[in-house]
């Protein structure tokens, strides 16, 4: 079976991507069961490609033009992959009382509407989406997705020695909120060093060494990879309510038992998505 796989981007163009690691993985979690899956950006998808394979799995679709989306509803089974509250028309639920969107504010409804399935990762991600959407096609991964490439290194490194430092991410994205987190540190007086962007075997590598992690987002993160990665290596954890992790009962998990379980949960996610083109 082929399947058409849409993002803004891919591995190819954001090594680090959080949600480009996910939708690698899924890929190569589809290829392994025997699916041809075909990647294409979003900007280039072409209408005859659409036609030609009528099955699409979405993982960003801001590049789709209104006539693109309009035809994919038409004339496409497909399932989208929500990786960061593109119905809001801020990108930042947080931005209002108790999660709740104003409608001016609500766009590509429709388009969440006629999917096939819209695959959220955990429970706070859904019930935003639930609360603001109203339809019955959403549903809770319960989880992210790692390779097992990834997995295995950070279950080597959860053994390793930790310094007395706190780690901090150093991002110019103003929603991951780093100056809120060297604040915490200075306030706390916690010694810290500020991580910047670098491939994720050294990212890991590196990580594995700290005390602990302080992550204070001002966006609902969906699930938060780097929280989850921080507690599969035994660091201690500071974060607020709007880390997605949290709301997963696999939360109270750490080093290896939370490796472990992220191994089996990709599996079942990989079901899921599978389920939408069997049905």
């Amino acid at each position: 079976m082929d399947i058409l796989f849409v993002a803004d981007a891919f591995l190819e163009q954001i090594p680090n991507g959080g949600g480009e690691l996910y939708n690698d993985e899924l890929c190569n979690l589809l290829i392994s069961k025997g699916y041809k899956i075909i990647k294409v950006l979003s900007a280039q998808l072409t209408h005859k490609q659409i036609y030609q394979c009528p099955r699409m799995i979405i993982g960003n679709f801001l590049g789709l033009t209104e006539v693109t989306r309009q035809i994919i509803m038409q004339h496409v089974r497909y399932c989208i992959i929500e990786h960061d509250h593109k119905y809001d028309r801020m990108r930042n639920p947080a931005l209002y009382f108790n999660f709740e969107i104003p409608k001016e504010n609500i766009v590509y409804y429709d388009f969440y509407k006629n999917a096939r399935a819209i695959i959220c990762q955990t429970d706070l991600h859904a019930e935003i989406a639930k609360k603001n959407l109203k339809i019955n096609n959403i549903i809770n991964a319960g989880g992210s997705i790692w390779s097992d490439a990834a997995l295995d290194l950070l279950s080597s490194l959860v053994e390793k020695p930790k310094n007395v430092k706190f780690v901090v991410l150093s991002s110019l994205v103003e929603h991951k909120n780093t100056f809120g987190a060297v604040q915490w540190c200075e306030f706390h007086d916690r010694d810290y060093d500020l991580l910047t962007v670098m491939p994720w075997s050294t990212f890991y590598n590196t990580l594995a060494s700290y005390l602990g992690l302080v992550f204070l987002p001002k966006t609902p993160e969906t699930c938060s990879r780097v929280v989850v990665e921080a507690k599969m290596l035994g660091l201690r954890v500071v974060t607020n309510n709007l880390v997605g992790a949290r709301s997963q009962v696999w939360y109270e998990l750490n080093g290896q038992d939370l490796i472990d379980y992220m191994r089996k949960k990709k599996y079942k996610i990989c079901e899921m998505v599978e389920s939408v083109f069997k049905k």
